[in-house]
């Protein structure tokens, strides 16, 4: 009860609204924080945004601005946690831009904030635009169920019906084919309606669950197929960006503490991938051949191995994190693009194949009639 009151909380609900907005808004407090030189203290921006972002009049005060409501928490927090910034936002932004900044912050020094705080808007774009891709796939599938359940439970519950009320005079034994095909499949969709629906809800539910909580060597197998390898893809380029913004030059980070964080607030799915790089390290390897464990493609890996040969691990991080980021922008659209139309065009086949049939077996009851009536 305490967490859906918490969920409704006006806290929470700016958090939520912010969301979208937070990688504008660490742009300006890295430029604010890089540009006064250090005279102006992340203290004094949270105050100053609580006060111009203050409802101004009664509307407003039912509906403040999400600003106003987060800097003048995150004013009193700041104070409270010892000038902690990842203590600071924690529970009002996401997690994964917090172990950037927060990392930056702890083992960095103050001056390699603004560095963090420019990184972490850069991923949040790039995660954003890759996630968006990736939920319009599921969008896409979703809808297309809806309609086929939709347009294959109309034929028992009115199409069928409704053509068999009209030519009720006209016995079955001038039905023709496909008056029989929908007849059939009538009286056997109408039979399995409902377990059809319930598997349908079930494996939309498996599959939900699956994609961050199925890991191992079964899992590996899956991203063989489409779906999870857009997937991978999306979230191993996500890794190698993080992991490479946080062991860079300067950080106070080592690649081993690097991926202990990554792994503290990852999914099960990235965990176990984690544990396998863990694995690499205990073996020895101190190049690219640490990654070699299924979580990035092929090319992309001997990209990494190439570059840290020639240069140093650290390098061939940073570099193929880029690289990676740039890729999985056209490498993901070129996957939904696929994947959208290989979905809509099973669903239109399914629709055309009703209609098909209807038209057809409404063209034969026509024909019977003719005889009937002769």
């Amino acid at each position: 009860m305490r967490s859906i009151l918490e969920f409704f909380s006006p806290l929470k609900r700016a958090a939520r609204q912010f969301r979208r907005h937070r990688a504008d808004y660490y742009e300006y407090l890295a430029d604010v924080l890089s540009d006064s030189d250090g005279r102006i203290l992340m203290h004094d921006i949270f105050v100053k945004d609580a006060q111009r972002y203050a409802p101004k009049n009664r509307w407003q005060k039912l509906r403040p601005h999400p600003r106003a409501v987060l800097s003048e928490y995150w004013a009193s927090k700041f104070l409270d946690t010892g000038t902690d910034i990842g203590a600071t936002w924690r529970g009002t932004l996401p997690d994964a831009d917090m172990l950037i900044i927060a990392s930056a912050a702890n083992h960095g020094g103050t001056g390699s904030v603004p560095d963090a705080l420019k990184e972490a808007a850069r991923l949040v774009r790039v995660v954003d635009e890759a996630r968006s891709l990736f939920l319009s796939i599921i969008a896409v599938a979703i809808f297309s169920i809806i309609v086929v359940l939709a347009t294959l439970t109309s034929v028992p519950a009115f199409v069928w019906p409704q053509i068999k009320t009209t030519f009720d005079f006209v016995p079955e034994t001038l039905y023709g084919p496909h008056a029989f095909d929908l007849e059939h499949f009538s009286r056997v969709f109408a039979s399995y309606i409902i377990p059809l629906t319930i598997g349908i809800l079930i494996l939309s539910i498996a599959f939900s669950w699956s994609l961050t909580r199925w890991s191992g060597r079964s899992r590996q197998w899956a991203e063989k197929f489409i779906v999870y390898r857009v997937y991978r893809n999306y979230r191993g380029a996500m890794f190698l960006s993080t992991l490479s913004t946080l062991v860079k030059r300067g950080s106070g980070l080592n690649l081993r503490e690097g991926i202990q964080a990554i792994s503290l607030q990852a999914e099960p799915w990235l965990q176990w991938y984690c544990q396998r790089i863990m694995e690499n390290i205990e073996l020895g390897f101190v190049d690219g051949r640490l990654f070699d464990v299924g979580l990035m493609e092929s090319d992309a890996l001997y990209y990494l191995f190439d570059i840290s040969e020639a240069n140093s691990l650290e390098a061939g991080l940073q570099l193929t994190g880029r690289r990676t980021e740039r890729d999985m922008g056209k490498s993901i659209k070129k996957r939904a693009f696929i994947i959208r139309w290989s979905i809509l065009f099973v669903s239109l086949a399914i629709v055309g194949w009703v209609v098909f049939n209807t038209f057809n077996a409404i063209h034969e009851m026509t024909d019977a009639a003719k005889m009937v009536f002769l």
